[in-house]
């Protein structure tokens, strides 16, 4: 694929995802187009703080909960200055900026896993440009050693994935309470985000709090579910390129 060609799947991808950037630069890695895939988002209309910020105004309406804002600004930040950074390397071809942009991408990275799901987008985007700049390295440096920082990062994105994992496991099971009874409903009852949800069960009846656990079960896991949907599930494509670059399979 040549840049015309690379430059129009860029331009169909409307409206242009995080997901999309993030497996699209996972993929060009595999494929080699890596370093042309930067130069689009470098100097086309693709803002990665944008998609960022985005992501999380997203998740925040699905979720319910104030995200820590004063980090989450101080990750879109680093992602315009990463962003100015691609730019300039691309104009410049001055391969002086490709550590200052591994730094921020690095950062990137590493604030986004601490940050948990609300970060996937960060995490995803910066991830694979951090990965393409470690294969760029390699295309100018053919050593077995830049070659194993490729596969160490790749593993690196693919374990720290399961961070953002447990991350939403955590928050979603903390949203709700145990089953529990008392003086005003005759029924078992628990708690999503503080608001009380009486089950069909009467505490009284024999097996009845096995039922109500049950019911709360299903509804944490379908709550689980929801927002997955929305944050975990749109990056598999990426983590699958992840876990075929550093495992092979």
């Amino acid at each position: 694929m040549g840049q015309d060609d690379l430059k129009r799947e860029v331009d169909r991808a409307d409206p242009v995802t995080w997901a999309w950037v993030a497996e699209e630069l996972a993929s060009g890695v595999v494929s080699g187009l890596g370093s042309q895939i930067v130069a689009q988002i470098a100097n086309g209309n693709t803002s990665i703080a944008t998609l960022v910020a985005n992501f999380v105004a997203n998740v925040q309406t699905i979720v319910h909960h104030e995200i820590e804002e004063d980090r989450v600004r101080a990750v879109i930040a680093s992602c315009n200055s990463l962003q100015d950074l691609m730019t300039i390397y691309v104009n410049s071809q001055d391969r002086q900026y490709i550590l200052p942009m591994q730094i921020r991408a690095s950062d990137i990275v590493n604030e986004s896993a601490s940050l948990g799901f609300p970060a996937c987008a960060s995490f995803a985007i910066s991830g694979g440009v951090m990965l393409t700049l470690l294969h760029d390295v390699y295309n100018h440096q053919n050593t077995p050693g830049n070659m194993a920082n490729i596969v160490t990062y790749a593993r690196t994105l693919f374990q720290r994935h399961d961070d953002l994992l447990w991350s939403l496991w955590r928050f979603n099971n903390g949203r709700f309470s145990s089953c529990y009874t008392d003086i005003h409903s005759e029924f078992w009852r628990y708690t999503l985000d503080g608001e009380v949800i009486d089950t069909e069960f009467i505490w009284l009846n024999h097996g009845s709090e096995q039922q109500a656990e049950r019911v709360r079960r299903l509804h944490r896991n379908a709550e689980y579910q929801r927002i997955e949907a929305t944050t975990l599930v749109p990056m598999r494509d990426a983590v699958i390129q992840w876990r075929q670059i550093g495992y092979g399979s």
